[in-house]
């Protein structure tokens, strides 16, 4: 009865913790959604992206 209970316990502050997290975490959508922030800048993106394609080390 006790091990129950102390996972009902348990389990509730989990939900808990995980509920107050979401609802203080600050609302930004736009930097949220973006998975790559080099692809916010698009030309610093390309130019990186051409360095790795032209990158050869002679063997």
């Amino acid at each position: 009865m006790k091990k129950g209970f102390e996972r009902i316990v348990f389990t509730a502050v989990a939900v808990a913790v995980l509920l107050i997290l979401g609802w203080v975490s600050a609302v930004n959508p736009d930097g949220a959604m973006q998975a790559n922030p080099m692809k916010v800048n698009r030309e610093q993106f390309e130019r990186i992206r051409e360095a790795a394609v032209y990158v050869y080390d002679g063997k």
